[in-house]
């Protein structure tokens, strides 16, 4: 493991409540999800039972919008993975994956999801790699 990784464990949060306040105005997040910012220096991966951890970069560079593609939530249930381990590069893949087979007019399905990309994991975190001999989209 190279001296840049970042494990997933060590990830801790560092927005103030000033800045979830700023988030949830510009991205439409409604109050009555009764978000819940984690303390200064807390991991994303201890929170509360019935809470989901997300990364505020999801919104901004994978595109999520709430609510949360049924898509993804198939993805990451079938792989038993958490909202918060995919990396954001990763998360826009999903998020691209969908949108394109849509405009296309093709439901997207895990099995054709399948067929392209295959999990990975490294330090906690899981990503999607091109399955190989595919030509991935």
């Amino acid at each position: 493991m190279g001296r840049d990784t970042i494990q997933l464990e060590d990830t801790v949060s560092t927005i103030s409540h000033e800045y979830l306040l700023e988030f949830t105005s510009e991205y439409g997040i409604p109050e009555s999800l009764h978000l819940e910012l984690p303390g200064l220096e807390e991991p994303i991966v201890e929170f509360l039972e019935g809470k989901v951890g997300v990364y505020t970069k999801f919104f901004e560079f994978a595109n999520y919008r709430i609510p949360i593609s049924q898509f993804l939530f198939v993805i990451l249930g079938h792989y038993q993975v958490n909202l918060s381990q995919p990396s954001v590069i990763d998360a826009a893949k999903v998020s691209h994956f969908e949108i394109n087979y849509r405009v296309l007019n093709i439901i997207p399905t895990l099995n054709l999801f399948r067929v392209f990309y295959v999990p990975s994991y490294n330090s906690g975190w899981m990503s999607f790699r091109k399955r190989l001999g595919k030509n991935t989209p």
